[in-house]
């Protein structure tokens, strides 16, 4: 793995990524997604280590955790590994997990997702639903890419 600074984006593995922070505050500010309501930010989806899955012992794991600011009303997550296929999209594998346990401000984990090892290109997806002050929101979002080679399994 090949890391360094360039500008704000960190390098890893031969591809350029901008900080996944400033991917999920635009799409929220956009969407009014997860952890938004009456303009106040709330929580952050992030997922370590270095905010993308990674390989343990011949299986992918991905881990997922949320912190917020202010702790909503409702709170429901939705997350699970995703696998680029032939035709360059992302498509769900394997284990999915879901919780409605309800982020405080200090760092809540869940339970990580995993797979067994497999050569391809690899990402977390989460979708969060809820309220806060009485007000919906939806959002969706996922990690940065690991890419796998048959000799990382």
């Amino acid at each position: 793995m090949k890391e360094g600074k360039e500008k704000g984006q960190t390098i890893m593995s031969g591809f350029v990524r901008r900080p996944l922070m400033a991917a999920v505050l635009i799409s929220l500010l956009g969407a009014g997604g997860c952890g938004y309501g009456g303009g106040q930010k709330a929580c952050d989806i992030r997922f370590p280590p270095q905010e993308a899955p990674a390989v343990v012992d011949g299986r992918i794991v991905g881990r997922i955790y949320a912190i917020c600011d202010q702790r909503p009303q409702a709170h429901h997550l939705e997350y699970w590994l995703a696998k680029r296929n032939t035709n360059g999209a992302f498509a769900v594998t394997g284990d999915r997990r879901s919780s409605d346990r309800i982020p405080a401000k200090r760092r809540t984990d869940y339970d990580a997702v995993t797979v067994r090892c497999e050569r391809g290109v690899w990402r977390v997806e989460a979708r969060a639903t809820g309220s806060l002050e009485g007000m919906p929101f939806d959002f969706s979002t996922f990690s940065g890419n690991l890419a796998v080679a048959a000799s990382d399994c």
